[in-house]
């Protein structure tokens, strides 16, 4: 079954537990120092943009071509992730 995702509902959710999970992310990420990392169902890349300055490499994957266009202009800038 297959679901249609709206891409602009999910970066326009206000509620303040969705900043909270990115620093809880970015603080595992500085503790830990992985190179790389991978994100199943990386969405918008919410949370994936947020890490791409902290490692060496990225990869996000989703079923979502949508998804996935909105998440490639929010990583404009890095080079150093495939989606």
């Amino acid at each position: 079954m297959s679901m249609k995702y709206k891409p602009n509902l999910y970066d326009s959710d206000p509620r303040d537990f969705l900043k909270e999970e990115v620093s809880f992310y970015v603080k595992l990420i500085k503790k830990y120092k992985p190179k790389k990392i991978l994100e199943l169902g990386v969405g918008t890349g919410r949370i994936f943009k947020e890490l791409l300055n902290l490692v060496d490499y990225g990869v996000g994957i989703d079923n979502s071509d949508e998804m996935l266009s909105v998440c490639e202009k929010g990583c404009f800038g890095h080079n150093n992730y495939e989606l």
